[in-house]
């Protein structure tokens, strides 16, 4: 099929329109059927032109369209790759122009919910494509930008703000700029003619009263699109042609901030943002990015931007539906978020410094977006996960409340005990109402729990907390006088329990936000506080309290109760002496850090064990079952109780092993509801990260034979995954196979338990037990082509085949044909960016485990396949590669010896320069490009022990220098590197728990993860010892050509390199 054709003749378009039509039809089978039609078309050529024809075609439904427009952005996500990077099933080059030539057109005639589908595509064809291969992209837009009908400049601008968000967020670089140079030649001058045309059309749609509004909603919603494009354009950096012509732009802008419209406010619903609010959100955003990055150049416009911002945010806030109305919501954060970034900035000091105005900032702008409005209300009871991601995560979208609480940080920067004060009088106020009318006050107790967690925050990171604190309030002291009474609630019985839902709400997330400033003993009877939370009727404060007991288990080390320095303001700063401020600074660096144990150990958690676990396994289980017995309001998707299981069980393995077999059993059971009624991502995500988490418990409990066990009382669920029905959940099913399959080797109980196997992972493990006849028949399976043919099962596909081959190399390297099929696959796999990784991974499990018998014949191929591959790339991606390729080379070098590595270069590359020439221009040289502590240790000892034992490299002059050169940089790396690997693999689970990539094709179980290894079980004295001993062999290999290498070198580390030596009483003459 990969190999086939399609033509766009109509015979093609009808049958391809039948199926898209039944993409969405009713009957499952049907919808399957075509699903799976249409992915077979994706590897073949012609593909994307029949849809982009089809997306043209007047003929079939607006459905139909949507969905040609919708399966060609999916397309292009996944098929549209570089040429270096092409690989069969990609879209091909010759069908790569014709999408090129079409696209820009459909962007200017197609419908909305067509044009925004196209896009997204847009943008990812630009990312790779613009400007080296698409330089006409620009050019064919701007030859439209001159039209005077809306609708056109609303296409040619939405292209425009598809091709440049890749601007967004981006740091200079030379990939950068020379996009951003191309993207300012070809519609820097267009964009700020659009500008002129808008402005001038503006007066006339706002003239025209009810006949003109669509003509009026269209020049705002150009004018929306051209602000975007112009914050893309000017983020990395603020170019001259942009500087240049900001007399321009910023005045267009700024005239939006004064636009008022009766005609609009008529039509507005009060819910949607309307095209006016949407405007000047974009216009609040360009004036934070410039307040914050380009201050000097705005400085002339300032004055007018704030000016009009803060009238507009004043004139919201005193109409009758103003802060309260979800239609201003993101306006109001928007331009609350300028104010806080202006606010920061010492240059506008004056702006804020009087006491009038601090105190009209507060009362006018901070207390009314931190109060809970109705819309609020509706969203906590109507749609509690939409609440829940808003508050406790922070969305994507900025909320008002957050920007507000912004803005009390960024005014204290400024003049923290000024705005402390004044803030603290208004919580005083808020705190003396509620005391007074408990019962109808509740929300004035809840805005100050908001205002006192911005006031006291001064620094805080996402795995930790709170780590710097303002002197300005005592965050522990409001705990103990406001939060502990309404948590004590919960142990009043049901009805105190569930009332007052937002304000249980509030308080929980209080401690889950100031969980680094509780000891121990504190943390440990809040978790007896919360634990009635989490059967609360309320979603929402039920899953707070799952986050709360989370949050507690994860914090490390000391509290932080003490205030991080005096209160901040301006002058007194400007006062401080340099050491004094340097101490500060170092204190504030040292309470970010996250080392040491966890504060609440196994032991402290074991006495909860019994009545948490069960409880947060019973929460899923229960919404899955209401769901399916049809109640509308049984909230899923929540993965909030899932994620707290995983982290109680990974935290407490020790003594968990008990409860892990009942929650196994609850997980087992909900997986087989998620497999006949699929959930959220997320959701899914979690529940395999909880069954993994607790089979390691149970392991580490019970002793490697239990993995088998394990391996069965899952297999039913995985075995319906592996049959077809939900096919996003394979890469999680062969993730967690491969944890039981490396959980039952000769060292289970220590990957069971989290130990880093550095000395086990190098030895063989042909005492392990044999895999399960289960697992043994999933290998070919596994190794099929066309299972690789998915990126987003790569790198399960690699993990499983990996662990499979470590738990029993015979698996694997027992069969020549079987293990030339899996190097075949590696390197596949190798040949694409998003693979690589996982392939150079299995590609190291398989030099691990295998005898040097059955690796030899593949070695030499293998680094062909390696090398040619760096070659083809090495201008786009080389470094990236490299850092995979250099520890997989020192892996085959300190497993197998430095002449296996040096025969399988030297074959590879015999026309090349072979081994030497490669250590000589690209290995030594690149050395220290490698990252992660882990990969750096595996080179220096894997390329060490290739240095000692390769004759003809030691006696190349090139080759030796770069080589010693390379080692000499990681060797001095490494020396300062005394964290020991049981440390190194707690962090590098601690902060893949904590960054939630479960966005991605690709979703890494931290769970099921192998511990992290010190020098890829490698054997590793000290790093002085190990480079000292490659060149004590050297020495003896070549006499006097060392002294030669170190005569030219640089003075200061040929000093060091002698130190070593002689320290390690290696003579180097």
């Amino acid at each position: 099929m990969a190999a086939a054709k399609l033509v766009p003749d109509e015979t093609t378009l009808a049958g391809l329109a039948k199926a898209l039509e039944n993409v969405i039809h009713v009957d499952l089978a049907t919808r399957r059927a075509s699903e799976e039609l249409i992915l077979g078309a994706f590897g073949m050529a012609g593909f994307a032109v029949c849809l982009l024809k089809l997306v043209t075609h007047q003929s079939v439904s607006a459905d139909v369209r949507l969905q040609a427009s919708i399966q060609f952005k999916n397309l292009v996500a996944q098929r549209w790759v570089a040429p270096e990077d092409a690989v069969a099933g990609c879209i091909p080059e010759e069908d790569k122009a014709p999408v090129r030539e079409y696209i820009i057109d459909l962007m200017l005639t197609t419908e909305p919910l067509v044009r925004a589908q196209l896009s997204a595509a847009v943008a990812c064809i630009s990312k790779i494509d613009f400007p080296s291969h698409w330089p006409g992209l620009l050019p064919g837009l701007a030859k439209h930008a001159g039209s005077s009908d809306p609708s056109v400049i609303i296409g040619v601008l939405e292209t425009a703000a598809a091709v440049f968000e890749r601007f967004d967020g981006a740091y200079e670089c030379d990939e950068v700029n020379i996009a951003l140079k191309a993207a300012l030649d070809g519609f820097c001058e267009p964009l700020h003619a659009i500008f002129g045309t808008l402005s001038a059309a503006m007066g006339p749609a706002l003239s025209g009263g009810a006949s003109s509004l669509p003509q009026l909603k269209l020049v705002l919603t150009a004018f929306d699109l051209a602000g975007q494009c112009f914050h893309h354009l000017c983020y990395p950096v603020l170019a001259d042609e942009m500087n240049d012509r900001l007399s321009v732009s910023i005045p267009a802008l700024m005239n939006l901030l004064k636009v008022e419209s009766a005609t609009l406010d008529a039509d507005a619903d009060g819910i949607s943002t309307g095209p006016l609010e949407c405007a000047q959100a974009t216009v609040c955003r360009v004036a934070s990015l410039f307040a914050s990055k380009h201050d000097d150049d705005f400085a002339p416009h300032f004055p007018g931007m704030v000016g009009g911002i803060w009238q507009l945010l004043t004139r919201i806030s005193k109409s009758s539906d103003g802060v309260g109305s979800p239609r201003f919501g993101t306006l109001l954060a928007q331009g609350i978020g300028f104010l806080s970034a202006a606010a920061r900035r010492p240059m506008y000091r004056s702006t804020f410094e009087a006491e009038t105005t601090l105190t009209s900032i507060v009362d006018h702008i901070v207390i009314p977006n931190m109060c809970l409005q109705e819309e609020d209300d509706d969203v906590f009871e109507g749609e509690p996960m939409q609440f829940i991601v808003q508050d406790l995560e922070g969305s994507d979208t900025e909320s008002r409340r957050r920007s507000a609480a912004e803005l009390i940080k960024g005014l204290s920067s400024q003049f923290e005990s000024r705005i402390g004060a004044i803030v603290l009088a208004r919580v005083t106020d808020k705190i003396s109402k509620y005391n007074a009318d408990k019962a109808s006050c509740w929300r004035e107790l809840e805005a100050a729990t908001a205002m006192v967690s911005a006031l006291a925050i001064r620094g805080s990171t996402r795995a930790q907390g709170v780590t710097e604190l303002s002197p300005t309030v005592n965050p522990l002291q409001f705990f103990t006088s406001c939060i502990l009474p309404i948590l004590s609630e919960g142990r009043s019985g049901p009805a105190a329990l569930n009332a007052q839902p937002m304000l249980k709400a509030a308080a929980l997330r209080y401690v889950t936000t100031f969980r680094n400033q509780f000891s121990a003993s504190q943390l440990q009877a809040l978790v007896d506080t919360v634990l009635p939370f989490l059967g609360a009727e309320s979603e929402v404060v039920n899953t707070y309290a799952a986050a709360a007991i989370e949050s507690f288990v994860s914090v490390r080390g000391e509290p932080v109760t003490a205030p991080t320095g005096a209160p901040r303001d301006a002058a007194a700063a400007e006062a401080l002496p340099a050491a004094a401020a340097a101490a500060a600074l170092a204190a504030r660096v040292m309470a970010r850090g996250s080392a040491g144990p966890h504060r609440m150990d196994h032991a402290a958690m074991a006495r909860h064990l019994p009545t948490l676990l069960p409880l947060l396994a019973a929460h899923p289980t229960k919404l899955a079952d209401a769901a399916a017995a049809g109640d509308t309001n049984a909230r899923r998707d929540n993965p909030y109780h899932l994620r707290c299981a995983s982290r109680v069980f990974s935290v407490c393995r020790a003594v968990a092993g008990p409860a892990a077999g009942p929650s196994l059993g609850a997980y087992a059971g909900l997986l087989g509801k998620v497999i006949r009624d699929p959930c959220r991502p997320r959701m899914q995500h979690y529940l395999f990260e909880a069954i993994c988490a607790a089979g390691r418990a149970a392991v580490a409990a019970s002793g490697p034979a239990s993995a088998d066990t394990l391996d069965a009382g899952l297999r039913e669920p995985f075995q319906a995954v592996l049959s077809g029905p939900v096919p996003e959940l394979l890469p999680y099913v062969l993730q967690t196979l491969a944890l039981i399959a490396r959980m039952g080797s000769t060292d289970g109980a220590e990957v069971a338990s989290g130990a880093a196997t550095g000395a086990a992972a190098g030895k063989a493990t042909a005492a392990a037990s044999p895999l399960s006849a289960g697992t043994k028949a999933l290998i070919p399976v596994a190794m099929a082509e066309a299972a690789w043919a998915d990126v987003g099962v790569v790198p399960a596909l690699a993990a499983f085949l990996g662990a499979c081959v470590a738990r029993e190399p015979a698996s694997i390297g027992g069969s020549p044909d079987m293990l030339n099929a899996v190097c075949g696959r590696i390197v596949t796999a190798v040949g694409k960016r998003a693979t690589e990784g996982a392939a150079f991974a299995l590609f190291r499990a398989l030099v691990r485990a295998l005898p040097a018998s059955a690796i030899a014949p593949v070695l030499a191929p293998a680094m062909q396949a390696f090398v040619g591959r760096l070659m083809r790339i090495a201008k786009s991606g080389g470094v990236r590669f490299l850092r995979h390729l250099l520890p997989t080379m020192a892996t085959v070098a300190g497993v197998h010896g430095g002449a296996a590595l040096l025969s399988s270069l030297d074959t590879a590359l015999a026309s090349g320069g072979g081994a030497a020439g490669f250590v000589a221009n690209i290995a030594g040289p690149q050395m220290n490009k490698v990252v992660g502590r882990a990969d750096r240790r595996t080179c220096l000892v894997g390329w060490s022990r290739f240095l000692a034992e390769s004759p003809s490299i030691a006696k190349d002059a090139a080759a030796l220098k770069a080589l010693v050169l390379g080692l000499s940089s990681l060797a001095m790396a490494a020396s300062d590197d005394t964290v020991g690997s049981e440390e190194l693999a707690a962090e590098a689970e601690e902060e893949a728990m904590v960054k939630d990539d479960t966005g991605s094709r690709f979703s890494r179980l931290v769970q099921a993860a192998p511990a992290l290894e010190r020098s890829d079980g490698l054997p590793c004295a000290d790093a002085a010892a190990t480079l000292t001993s490659a060149l004590g062999a050297v020495a003896s290999a070549a006499p006097g050509a060392l002294p030669a290498v170190l005569g030219s070198m640089e003075t200061s580390l040929a000093i060091k390199i002698k130190e070593w030596c002689d320290a390690k009483g290696v003579t180097l003459a």
